[in-house]
């Protein structure tokens, strides 16, 4: 092969190498929500399907919404944390003044519908993260935390431990705030 055409070859093959991630990053950066939910902000009216038999997403009362991916180990982990919380603590999630947990799932339906056949809590699908979009979550597991008003009073990203879900849950659970 002559230089020249060794030369171009391996300027159009750094191209294609230097382009692609560069035009995948800024699509993935302007798909960012252009701000982080506030605390007292108004929730908007979140569609996600139920599977496995789960009622509609709730959209009233004090509320738990947390995405998640089947497939993370992270996101595994924080269901685990609070099927232990309701082991502790199982007045917090039934009766008057409950807090309702709902596990939007962003990943895939197979998935999805495998993990809800393996979970107590409700699960809802967000395949094409329309809900998640709306909380302006970035990545899971994401949890924000709903007061009966219809206002954000929590969220983060990220794993947490089972002592820092409890004292959480806990004072939301009585009070509608978090500490």
């Amino acid at each position: 092969m002559a230089p020249m055409k060794k030369k171009i070859l391996l300027g159009t093959a750094l191209l294609v190498v230097i382009t692609i991630p560069a035009a995948l990053g800024v699509r993935f950066y302007r798909s960012l929500p252009s701000a982080t939910l506030a605390v007292g902000e108004t929730i908007p009216t979140l569609a996600a399907q139920p599977v496995g038999g789960a009622s509609p997403l709730p959209q009233q009362g004090r509320r738990a919404l947390l995405f998640f991916s089947p497939s993370c180990s992270y996101c595994e982990e924080v269901v685990a944390q609070f099927g232990k919380l309701r082991e502790r603590r199982p007045e917090w999630f039934s009766g008057d003044g409950a807090v309702k947990l709902a596990l939007i799932s962003v990943g895939a339906n197979d998935e999805t519908v495998a993990f809800a056949q393996n979970t107590a809590w409700p699960v809802y699908l967000d395949a094409d993260r329309q809900v998640m979009k709306a909380m302006r979550g970035v990545s899971v597991p994401y949890l924000v935390l709903v007061d009966e008003r219809n206002h954000a009073q929590y969220r983060h990203t990220g794993m947490r431990g089972l002592d820092y879900h409890e004292k959480l849950i806990g004072a939301f659970r009585q009070t509608g705030r978090t500490p």
